[in-house]
């Protein structure tokens, strides 16, 4: 159950998804082998370790080659972690396809690979997993982002306009998980903006896909016009946020905006950066993770302001910090 409550907790940003997954290994002693595997497993990838994830999550299949669980939760290593080291998510693609063969209403896998297929234009797959879902999983919200990927895809202003309509009637996370898909799969920044121009006020995390949006569309004028807009609410989220944009290399350098930017980050209390982030009240996200963080970009602000000194003494001051619980190398790698 504390297994199932780990994945539950990824698919609804709860924020008990590692504390979950550990008590479910510190219970798993009794269970049969390959089940036990599973929450060890979990486990480890809860912690950050997502080599070792996939290690036991094919030493299951080498013993249980149909064994849907492992090969779900092995693709899902390979989709969400694998391009953080340089390796392909598609390569999922058969591991998720394999597990909707052995049980065709598999509601992850549908997802993922429906997502695979936007992205490489397949609309035929996608109206398919679209037309499934809508059987089985109507009410779901990432059965309204796979219904964005086709309407996208498809390119029918009339569909198009209809899903815009329905997403007014449902909650706000309805569309950003709308606005994610058709951003990131089917690769439409004008169109993913396009769902949220009247209802980006609905929610931070919402609000704060519109830089993005913004900056992928060279929308620069609309960008700087964005961030300054607020400002005024003195938000340390906000300034954190501007840096990360404007150290992305999505953006023209802006020297005077970025010291600015830098500036008003570094008298941020973690506290109050805490209390103003969008996302749930993680438990692995402390005051201590957050110092860090905030930290993290004023030394990449200054970088690249060329004031390069000045970030050596706050990386020397990162290197005595940490590790983390639950996030892994994120101390070393962010270091380095």
């Amino acid at each position: 159950a504390y297994y199932r409550k780990s994945i539950a907790a990824d698919w609804t940003d709860g924020p008990d998804i590692r504390d979950s997954a550990e008590r479910a290994a510190a219970l798993a002693d009794d269970l049969p082998q390959p089940e036990r595997d599973l929450v060890v497993a979990l486990s480890a990838r809860r912690r950050g370790d997502s080599d070792e994830a996939e290690r036991i999550f094919r030493s299951i299949l080498h013993r249980h080659p149909e064994h849907v669980e492992a090969l779900v939760q092995l693709a899902e290593v390979v989709f969400h972690d694998h391009p953080r080291s340089g390796r392909p998510m598609m390569e999922s693609a058969a591991l998720f396809r394999r597990a909707v063969e052995i049980e065709p209403d598999n509601f992850i896998a549908q997802v993922h690979l429906a997502r695979m297929s936007a992205l490489e234009g397949d609309v035929e797959d996608v109206e398919s997993i679209a037309a499934h879902l809508g059987e089985t999983a109507r009410a779901s919200a990432r059965f309204t982002e796979v219904e964005a990927l086709a309407a996208f895809l498809s390119g029918d202003p009339e569909r198009i306009e209809r899903l815009r309509q329905s997403l007014t009637e449902k909650p706000w996370h309805y569309t950003w998980y709308a606005v994610h898909g058709v951003m990131r799969y089917v690769r439409d920044p004008a169109g993913a903006m396009s769902l949220i121009d009247e209802s980006a006020d609905e929610s931070f995390l919402l609000e704060m896909t519109v830089p993005a949006l913004l900056a992928t569309q060279a929308r620069y004028a609309d960008l700087r016009a964005f961030l300054d807009a607020r400002h005024a609410s003195q938000n340390p989220t906000w300034d954190l946020y501007e840096v990360f944009v404007l150290t992305s290399g999505a953006v023209p350098p802006d020297p005077q905006r970025l010291t600015a930017a830098v500036e008003r980050l570094a008298r941020a209390e973690p506290s109050r950066l805490l209390s103003t982030s969008p996302l749930p009240p993680y438990y692995d996200i402390t005051e201590a993770v957050v110092a860090f963080e905030r930290d993290y970009f004023v030394a990449l602000g200054l970088i690249q302001l060329d004031r390069v000194d000045e970030a050596r003494e706050i990386i020397a001051s990162l290197e005595g910090r940490g590790p983390f619980p639950g996030l892994a190398s994120l101390h070393t790698d962010a270091v380095a």
